[in-house]
């Protein structure tokens, strides 16, 4: 742990944030660093880390090989289950949209619905290009 309590980002999640200027996302990311880690196929590496920071209830990462959704405990935003593990043929598909409020994204995992909400238009579309990159989808 870091000074003042701070979790210092390893580098391959520091990119997969693609320098996220927030704060307190890149301290919930942080905190999930060894979850992720220990969910982490070998030789799996991360493309990108996507924590949804409206309600904290959950955090994404996509990797060269899957999509995975970690819920979060309700009470201080940690990783708490391994919710979806999705290989690029199990995701049928991924809309995602912008206004002044927010970025929303829905992916269709089988029959499982995942919808998450980015207070910004960047992070939104990182995401959303993150996995129709995965699945191969344009």
């Amino acid at each position: 742990m870091g000074l003042f309590g701070k979790v210092p980002l390893d580098d391959d999640f520091d990119r997969a944030l693609a320098g996220h200027p927030n704060n307190s996302v890149r301290k919930a990311i942080a905190r999930a660093q060894p979850f992720v880690r220990d969910i982490l196929l070998p030789g799996e590496t991360l493309r990108t880390v996507f924590y949804e920071g409206f309600t904290g209830s959950h955090t994404l990462v996509v990797t060269d090989q899957r999509l995975l959704v970690i819920r979060n405990s309700f009470a201080g935003s940690r990783p708490k289950e391994l919710w979806v593990a999705a290989k690029p043929e199990e995701i049928r598909s991924i809309r995602h949209g912008g206004n002044e409020t927010g970025y929303g994204i829905l992916i269709q995992v089988g029959s499982t619905t995942v919808a998450t909400r980015a207070g910004d238009h960047l992070s939104g579309r990182m995401l959303a290009e993150s996995v129709q990159e995965l699945c191969g989808m344009d």
